[in-house]
């Protein structure tokens, strides 16, 4: 009874609870599905918070530069044709004293340089070292039409404060060509206040991680012209950085951080630099990550966690108190009916519970003494029964014990007519059978005969197995005897025409005709000559020695009925002592099995007696059997097995 009682409070634990944490799933599914929508919502204003205040900051940042660069713009164009004027009675500049020459002129040494740069766009003398033989078109291929077309212009040109290469400081630049248009005159000026308008720009951007959750890390970078400042940064990150600059559209990659489980991920979004002939513009870089998604699911499920185990707890008491109440009756009926059993029909149930176990006991009661008529009735009509099956399982057994009997006679019979394994051995004693029929009996058979010096062996396969295929190979056998009889020059091929012509005649009655009949392998041995004698009818011929297999094709019709008629081949072949015979039937080859399910296959049997052709006979006979069985394991022999190996 515990069992039914646990049986009952299972199925009201289905019933109710499935349904339970069915609700309280679709509930998680769409309060995560609401929250994260909140959270991406916010995450987005934050985002564009982030992206108006950067636009005003560098639009404040862009103005200022400009108000400052105005104060050296006029300097820098006077100092500029200055040194042009100096520098044009120069024959060899890359020797000028650049050093001496920005004292005359009033630069300050420290924090303004000159710079000349040749066709090549590289910097061929300087006040600053650290950038002698810079060539700029390592920085980008664009560099080099830039330069080429402000040495062609004959005009001054001024740019942008950007990034010094070297030192990271900020610097403004302009360029002059030389009157002959060979050189650049670049001059480079560093300013304290534009470096700190800069930092100032940067530290405000940067500050914006910290005020605005969701974003971890936000930077500026002022890019190049066709020149990536992220080259050295992972390969995905230089190419989204690149295409950023390039399409002006905002671009986002992935970042692989093992020190975190969020998925971090870096935007890269392009903003517009007032004029400038050098930069291409300005992109921010913001790092988010997923961890803030990753919190509101975890506390949401621990919520619904706790929410679930309660659910659970007042759902198994209210369950232990109702099946209480259900199995109580059930189990008073369950015990009252195992009193009642085969031997015990005249027993009734003491009903007791609700108005449906009573009238469940009712039928019950019922349903027994009709049972018992039923009962009383069966065991008469059972032992009737019995006595004729115990009458008709003697029959069959006798009839079973019958044909069994015939069908080994049978066998006997066809044993008889097959040649004896010694007798064949006494002539080829290196030789072997290997026979093995799929029932009793057999459709496939062997056969020997011998004339003079001369010797005759066959291995042919009948039309069927079993009974059939065993009385087509006793008609098989009588012709193939009776045309050896009838050709006495002992042509194989004259005996297989022969024999057909037999087989079709026996086979052929005056109102239809069988397409039964047999496929053969047969030699002729002529020990005096050295030779053989072959012919086939869709069974081959194998010759195997230490150079490989040949195989002598037979011809393609049946030892029986054929449309297109022909005489059946004779070949010969001078044999040596190492050469080995192989004459065998298609049943081997054609037996399922293996991990598969597949034929053997002849190629598989042509090269296990290749591997194995040093063994003496018999042991070769016991290999082709141990493999025949591995492969056929379980399975059930597909057709009559026979194969017969020998060397002369």
């Amino acid at each position: 009874m515990k069992t039914r009682f646990s049986s009952i409070r299972a199925q009201l634990l289905i019933n109710l609870l499935i349904p339970v944490v069915l609700v309280l799933s679709a509930v998680f599914y769409l309060f995560y599905h609401i929250d994260k929508e909140r959270l991406y919502q916010k995450n987005q204003e934050n985002r564009n918070n982030i992206l108006a205040e950067t636009k005003n900051l560098i639009h404040y940042y862009d103005h200022s530069i400009r108000e400052h660069e105005k104060d050296l713009i006029g300097r820098m164009e006077n100092l500029s044709y200055a040194l042009r004027e100096r520098l044009a009675s120069q024959s060899n500049l890359e020797k000028v004293d650049l050093f001496s020459l920005s004292k005359e002129l009033g630069l300050d040494t420290k924090n303004e340089h000159i710079y000349l740069i040749n066709k090549e766009t590289e910097i061929i003398n300087t006040t600053f070292k650290k950038d002698l033989g810079l060539k700029f078109t390592d920085f980008g291929a664009s560099m080099l039409p830039h330069f080429t077309d402000i040495r062609l212009s004959n005009k001054f040109h001024e740019d942008r404060f950007g990034l010094e290469t070297r030192t990271g400081k900020i610097k403004k630049y302009s360029f002059l060509p030389t009157k002959d248009k060979r050189y650049i005159i670049e001059l480079g000026f560093y300013s304290t206040q534009a470096d700190s308008y800069r930092s100032l720009l940067l530290k405000k951007i940067r500050s914006m991680g910290k005020r605005y959750p969701g974003v971890n890390e936000s930077y500026l970078n002022l890019t190049v012209k066709n020149i990536n400042s992220k080259a050295n940064s992972p390969k995905h990150i230089a190419t989204a950085f690149a295409k950023c600059i390039k399409s002006r559209k905002d671009q986002t990659v992935l970042i692989d951080n093992p020190k975190t489980k969020a998925i971090e991920q870096l935007e890269f979004i392009f903003l517009p630099v007032m004029k400038s002939n050098l930069y291409a513009g300005y992109v921010l870089e913001l790092k988010t990550d997923n961890s803030e998604e990753q919190k509101l699911f975890q506390d949401l499920l621990f919520d619904f966690l706790v929410i679930g185990m309660i659910a659970t707890v007042l759902l198994l008491t209210l369950i232990v108190w109702r099946t209480k109440k259900i199995a109580d009756p059930i189990q008073h009926l369950s015990s009252q009916t195992q009193m009642i059993d085969a031997n015990n029909l005249n027993e009734n149930i003491q009903i007791k519970g609700s108005k449906e176990i009573q009238e469940l006991g009712k039928n019950f009661n019922s349903m027994i003494h009709k049972l018992k008529e039923s009962y009383d009735s069966l065991e008469e009509k059972v032992e009737i029964r019995t006595e004729e099956l115990r009458i008709q399982q003697h029959i069959l057994k006798e009839k079973n014990q019958e044909i069994t009997e015939s069908i080994h006679y049978a066998k006997f019979i066809q044993d008889a007519l097959l040649p004896s394994e010694s007798k064949i051995k006494a002539i080829l004693p290196k030789s072997f059978i290997y026979f093995q029929p799929k029932d009793i009996i057999a459709g496939d058979f062997y056969w020997f005969a011998e004339r003079d010096e001369s010797y005759f062996l066959a291995v042919a396969d009948c039309t069927g197995h079993g009974v059939p295929g065993a009385m087509v190979s006793v008609l098989c056998i009588n012709s193939l005897n009776e045309a050896f009889s009838k050709c006495p020059e002992g042509k194989t091929g004259e005996i297989l025409d022969i024999t057909r012509d037999l087989v079709v005649e026996r086979l052929t009655k005056e109102s239809s005709s069988l397409k039964d009949g047999m496929d053969i392998s047969l030699i002729k041995i002529d020990f005096k000559s050295q030779q053989i004698e072959w012919s086939g009818a869709n069974n081959p011929l194998w010759i195997f020695n230490e150079n490989g297999c040949a195989v002598f094709t037979s011809d393609k019709q049946p030892i029986g009925h054929s449309d297109n008629k022909t005489p059946f081949s004779t070949h010969t072949y001078s044999y040596t002592e190492s050469d080995l015979f192989i004459l065998f039937s298609d049943g081997y080859a054609d037996q399922f099995g293996g991990p598969k399910d597949k034929k053997f296959k002849y190629s598989t049997l042509k090269d296990l007696i290749q591997s194995n052709i040093h063994l003496p006979e018999e042991d070769l006979k016991s290999q082709l059997q141990h493999s025949f069985d591995e492969w056929k394991g379980n399975s059930e022999q597909t057709d009559d097995v026979c194969l017969i190996g020998f060397r002369i």
